[in-house]
């Protein structure tokens, strides 16, 4: 029996957006991905929280990109 493959979170934090997606094994095999307003968020931890809650897979990693000056 094989392991299935790590899942990956995957986001992209800029000025007004946020976009997070789950991917298991490589980028193509994409489990789940939205869009966030961050103007409707009052921290990144309410925002994950929201994305979890559609969410049950847990991810091993995560790689985020950041917007900055």
């Amino acid at each position: 029996m094989s392991a299935q493959p790590p899942i990956l979170l995957a986001g992209d934090i800029g000025a007004t957006k946020t976009v997070l997606a789950l991917c298991q094994g490589a980028p193509d095999r994409l489990l789940s991905r939205k869009s966030f307003r961050n103007a409707d968020y009052a921290d990144f931890t309410t925002l994950l929280e929201d994305f979890f809650q559609e969410n049950t897979s847990q991810p091993s990693a995560a790689c985020l990109g950041v917007a900055g000056p």
